[in-house]
């Protein structure tokens, strides 16, 4: 199949006519700017670190509000977290800010899944206490999505031989995830998965690695940004369309429980 066929396909399976396509040509793409090409340099040099910032608060402010609605104690630990994190604001940047202060960064969850760390909790906190060994540039992979930390080095503690995290932040990390311990995402679905009828052939499948992990208890980097509501309507008019939509949402409760809460959390939206 040709490109232009290719086309109409596309074209015939959305409902449009293909009309017009004899002269359709593929463009090149673009070369990158400047100032993109610098910022995917500085991108690629770094390497892939986590760090407890986001974790720490979002812990802290959960149980500070235990007792509280699930929705909104959750909402306020994940506020606490964005609240906390400190911005990090290249010179060429335009979207300026990442998810964690470093620039190719992320952080753990253990909310979500606390056993992959407390099972090595033991191990992390010695390699803490070990003299500083090797040079990054020896332990880290860099190539097509590289910057992976294999081993640790210097002050930075290896993470699943992917993320590289300060040596400062592993007792917060082993502190933290003990407290999801029995109660994560992933043990709670793991209760209930092993009521279902047929849970051995899952469990054998997962043992047997044909699927890597339970995709219900572990993030995988599915959040996209929407780059297109800030950059067409604005954060002040995205603000206020959530205002209205709370206001048409999460109105008078009338008959709807309390506060009419169960509007917000089972849709309308």
């Amino acid at each position: 199949m040709d490109n232009k066929q290719k086309l109409e396909e596309i074209l015939r399976k959305r409902g449009i006519a293909a009309l017009h396509t004899d002269d359709t040509k593929e463009e090149d793409i673009p070369e990158a700017s400047d100032r993109f090409k610098k910022l995917m340099d500085i991108y690629y040099t770094l390497k892939v670190t986590a760090d407890m910032e986001t974790p720490y608060w979002y812990n802290r402010i959960w149980w500070e509000n235990d007792g509280d609605l699930i929705e909104v104690r959750r909402a306020k630990a994940v506020a606490g977290g964005y609240a906390h994190t400190t911005p990090t604001i290249l010179p060429y940047e335009k979207l300026v800010m990442n998810k964690t202060k470093d620039i190719r960064g992320a952080f753990p969850f253990p909310w979500v899944c606390a056993s992959f760390f407390n099972s090595l909790a033991e191990s992390l906190m010695n390699e803490v206490d070990a003299p500083a060994e090797n040079e990054a540039d020896s332990v880290s992979v860099v190539g097509a999505g590289g910057g992976n930390v294999t081993e640790s080095y210097g002050e930075i503690i290896s993470i699943a031989k992917k993320f590289g995290m300060r040596k400062e932040d592993i007792p917060v990390l082993v502190k933290v995830s003990k407290y999801w311990d029995g109660i994560s995402v992933e043990d709670v679905s793991t209760k209930y998965a092993k009521m279902i009828p047929e849970y051995d052939q899952f469990s054998a499948v997962m043992d047997s690695v044909v699927v890597m992990f339970d995709s219900f208890a572990i993030p995988q980097g599915r959040e996209v940004m929407n780059y297109y509501m800030p950059l067409q309507y604005g954060f002040d008019e995205i603000q206020k369309m959530c205002d209205d939509r709370i206001a048409l949402v999460m109105g008078e409760a009338e008959d709807d429980g309390i506060l009419g809460m169960s509007r917000g959390y089972e849709g309308s939206l």
